[in-house]
C-alpha cells in the first residue's frame, strides 16, 4: 500500500512503466479479489482506508532461522538491506553514511540487494565509492553473516512496517 500512501514520491519517478506493469495490475488484483491476505494489522488498516475492502485480514509472518552461530566480532561496517526504491532513502542513507565516516574513517556500508547502481554519482560526488560495498544478491547464508558481522542493520525507509530487515538483524544479533 506504500506507493497508493506516497503518491507523488512514487509516479514522478516511475511514471508510466510503473503504472503499466505495477499500479494497474495490483489494483486489478485488489478490486477482483473475494479475500485479501497481508502480513501485517497496518496493512490491514491501510487497504481498508484507501480502498473501502471489508474482507482483509493479516496472516503474521513468521521467521524460522538456523540456531544461532557463534558470536563474531562486529567488523566496522552497517548493512542496508532492502533495495533501491524511493521510499527507502538510500540516498538519504549515503549522505549520513559520508558525514559519519568523517570522523570514523574504519568503517564501511555495505548494500546487499540490486539497483544501487543508481547512486554511483552520488557516492562519487561525496568521495566515499571506496567505503561502500554492493556485493548483489547473496545466499541466505552469506546475508546471514554478514548481518552478524555488522555493528548495525540501517533502515533509513521513511515509511514502512516492520521489514523483514528488522527480524533478519534481530536474529543475527545485532
Amino acid at each position: 500500500t506504500i506507493p497508493y500512501n506516497l503518491p507523488k514520491l512514487y509516479l514522478p519517478k516511475y511514471k508510466f512503466h510503473y503504472v503499466r506493469h505495477d499500479l494497474v495490475p495490483q489494483l486489478i488484483s485488489l478490486f477482483r479479489a473475494d479475500q485479501i491476505v497481508t502480513i501485517s494489522q497496518s496493512s490491514v488498516r491501510d487497504i481498508k482506508r484507501l480502498f473501502k475492502r471489508r474482507n482483509v485480514t493479516h496472516l503474521p509472518l513468521i521467521v524460522s532461522h538456523a540456531q544461532p552461530k557463534t558470536k563474531v566480532i562486529p567488523k566496522d561496517q552497517f548493512v542496508y538491506i532492502g533495495g533501491e526504491n524511493p521510499r527507502k532513502r538510500v540516498d538519504n542513507l549515503l549522505k549520513a553514511f559520508a558525514g559519519f565516516v568523517t570522523d570514523h574513517s574504519s568503517y564501511r556500508l555495505v548494500l546487499i540487494g540490486k539497483g544501487y547502481e543508481v547512486y554511483n554519482d552520488l557516492m562519487t560526488e561525496l568521495g566515499i565509492n571506496d567505503k561502500v560495498g554492493m556485493p548483489g544478491y547473496v545466499s541466505e547464508e552469506e546475508k546471514y553473516d554478514t548481518i552478524s558481522a555488522s555493528r548495525a542493520i540501517v533502515y533509513p525507509s521513511m515509511y514502512e512496517g516492520y521489514g523483514l530487515e528488522i527480524a533478519e538483524g534481530i536474529l543475527a544479533d545485532v
